[in-house]
């Protein structure tokens, strides 16, 4: 599904984020992204978006070289992204509205989507997210995790297969999050999505991550993987499994970004 091959990342000025990096994602995989401020975890993110291009080295999505945003990508913000002046109703409905406008052109729509009644569908993704009473409110009326749902409802009306997060959780109460980590966990399943998450908490990248990318200080040379094939399950937090995981990723984390590139103990490097 995803392959970055040999790629570099740079800003202006500065060294390398990336550098010669190859990864791989297999097709409806798990994945959580986790590192501290800096270490390259939404830059990774931006270029998997297309937001970001890589200096040098491509990156591949579904046997695509990317060089732009792709319309089969999804991509969910910590910010939300709502429009203020719009209700809930209307943003989820947003951007189904852009791709009616361009049509099936394989730049901005996938080449098999067909126009079509935006409300059914918007009320589809309305219901199965728990917010249908809320579609007529503005984001200003309602929760963070409310918020939160209709971002989500907004990009999973688009029938994305690679879907992309970015702290989602980051802002909301521990009920909240653990709800909506289990609904992610429900949606990335029935949709059989490739989900790609970012995290610089530990909880959320052990619950959510199959496998778990961990990002210590920069330029990243090799990816170091932690496998985690618990994830998902919902008894998965209460048991003993889940803090030990909790604290191989620490451990991990401390001393990848004391390293940089010489991972030990329970982490597995890629070639």
């Amino acid at each position: 599904m995803i392959e970055f091959q040999n790629v570099t990342f740079a800003y202006t000025n500065a060294r390398p984020v990336f550098d010669r990096f190859n990864w791989s994602v297999e097709r409806g995989a798990a994945w959580a992204v986790i590192g501290g401020s800096g270490n390259g975890k939404t830059t990774l993110l931006m270029m998997l978006a297309g937001l970001r291009l890589p200096t040098s080295g491509q990156i591949v999505v579904d046997e695509q070289v990317i060089d732009r945003p792709r319309p089969r990508t999804g991509l969910v913000l910590q910010e939300y992204g709502l429009l203020p002046w719009a209700t809930i109703q209307q943003n989820v409905a947003l951007g189904l509205r852009v791709r009616n406008f361009y049509g099936p052109d394989g730049r901005h729509a996938p080449i098999e989507h067909v126009a079509g009644p935006i409300e059914p569908q918007v009320e589809r993704w309305l219901k199965r997210l728990g917010i249908d009473a809320m579609r007529a409110r503005y984001p200003a009326q309602i929760s963070g995790g409310q918020r939160q749902r209709a971002a989500i409802a907004r990009t999973l009306v688009l029938e994305p297969d690679l879907l992309l997060m970015d702290e989602p959780f980051a802002a909301l109460d521990a009920p909240t999050r653990e709800d909506l980590q289990n609904l992610t966990v429900e949606l990335q399943r029935e949709q059989n999505l490739t989900l790609v998450f970012v995290t610089h908490n530990l909880e959320d990248a052990v619950f959510l991550g199959q496998k778990i990318l961990v990002l210590g200080q920069p330029p990243h040379v090799r990816p170091v993987v932690i496998e985690n094939p618990q994830a998902g399950s919902l008894a998965y937090r209460s048991e003993s499994a889940f803090f030990e995981m909790c604290a191989r990723v620490r451990e991990s984390l401390t001393h990848y970004s004391l390293s940089r590139s010489t991972p030990v103990g329970p982490v597995t490097p890629h070639a």
